[in-house]
């Protein structure tokens, strides 16, 4: 048999007839090429499980249940949460004691608790989310802004409690943390219609705005540096995008207003002074517990930006499956800001080129689904967010000016 010389990567064949025809030898090598990297993530993937089991072995703990599978444990919730594999670079794990290991104080309080791991090709790359991060958050953070909130929004607030760091020579590669006993709120799409009342969405919002008086200097001095995020540009880069289902289902004259709030948030965002934003206080990381608290989870994402009022934009989005819900979240977040004289331009911008316009193009695409349950979900979706959109390019509600 006629020795097949195996290219290198890249390399290119001279004597192949058509363009984009692939030959024998080259379709032969993807196959491998295929095969080793699958091989490769498996023998990574069981790396990872042995490290895992060796820090819960070495802490007196066993896994009951994944939450989060990441690329290391095949989960189908984690498709059934984001319609697709979510890729996110943490594995989450439910974790109890094992027999015997219990002091007093556990045995009387749930033994429960939740392992979250940081799992990725190149650890501590990724500024945006980072387990590094969130224990900077849960050790120095969150004490100082539940010392700072009223009393009355205390009563509707809890953070878990963090139990162990787990290093990797200085690195931070797990934490431990309290397991908070309730249900989540919403998936990462739609808030769950009746789970919060006019009391817990002032709370949240007060958190929110307690959360960006954070000095970021907190953070930094610990040896992490925040991203920052400049929103203008995000906006300019979104404003076709963002458009489209105005133009759809709204009409030009609407497409113009959207040109116009553009135009007129670029002298307000100049004038805004970074903040820390956190990006990710909103239903799917919050727990509604038993005794009414909500418990607020998953702290590896906060940057510097300037806009506050985007952190406002996601819990508000998600918010279209209770639009009573929605239009008080409107308002508490327009009343507790009433100190910035730019906030109500700056949430009007953020609603339609940010977490707004992007649910608003989302569901608009699926209004064409073969899936009559997803279909009819977007119907409902579309509605709620043109008539949110008119409101606030017409000025009506709490729009007017």
């Amino acid at each position: 048999m006629q020795y097949m010389r195996k290219r290198e990567p890249g390399e290119i064949n001279l004597f192949k007839r058509r363009e984009g025809e692939k030959d024998q030898e080259e379709m032969v090598f993807e196959e491998e090429e295929k095969q080793e990297q699958i091989e490769r993530e498996r023998r990574e993937g069981k790396e990872y499980v042995r490290d895992i089991y060796d820090d819960l072995y070495e802490r007196d703990f066993f896994p009951v249940n994944v939450l989060q599978g990441s690329n290391v444990i095949e989960l189908i919730g984690d498709r059934d949460i984001y319609g697709v594999e979510s890729g996110r670079p943490f594995m989450v794990i439910e974790i109890a004691k094992t027999a015997g290991t219990m002091t007093e104080e556990e045995e009387e309080s749930d033994e429960r608790a939740i392992y979250k791991r940081e799992i990725r090709d190149k650890p501590y790359d990724n500024l945006y989310q980072s387990i590094k991060k969130e224990a900077i958050i849960y050790h120095r953070i969150l004490p100082k802004i539940y010392d700072n909130l009223p009393e009355d929004i205390k009563e509707r607030v809890v953070f878990p409690r963090i139990i162990d760091d787990i290093k990797e020579g200085d690195k931070t590669k797990a934490i431990i943390l309290e397991k908070m006993d309730g249900y989540i709120c919403g998936n990462h799409d739609t808030t769950k219609k009746g789970v919060w009342n006019e009391k817990d969405i002032e709370a949240i919002c007060f958190l929110i705005k307690e959360f960006q008086e954070t000095d970021p200097e907190e953070i930094q001095n610990s040896g992490f540096e925040l991203p920052y995020k400049d929103f203008l540009k995000s906006y300019q880069r979104r404003f076709n995008e963002r458009s489209e289902p105005v133009r759809a289902l709204m009409g030009e004259e609407y497409v113009s207003k959207v040109e116009g709030i553009l135009h007129n948030i670029e002298e307000v965002i100049s004038r805004q002074s970074p903040s820390v934003l956190s990006e990710d206080i909103f239903c799917f990381n919050t727990i509604k517990m038993s005794d009414g608290r909500n418990a607020f989870i998953d702290w590896e994402r906060p940057y510097l930006g300037n806009d506050v009022s985007a952190d406002y934009g996601k819990l508000i989005s998600r918010l279209w499956t209770d639009p009573e819900m929605q239009q008080e979240a409107i308002r508490a977040a327009l009343r507790i800001n009433q100190d910035n004289p730019d906030f109500k331009s700056l949430l009007r911008a953020s609603l339609i080129f940010g977490e707004g316009g992007h649910m608003f193009r989302h569901y608009f695409h699926r209004l064409n689904s073969e899936n009559l349950q997803k279909r009819e979900e977007a119907e409902e979706a579309v509605e709620v967010f043109r008539k949110l959109f008119e409101d606030i390019l017409d000025n009506k509600g709490a729009w007017e000016e």
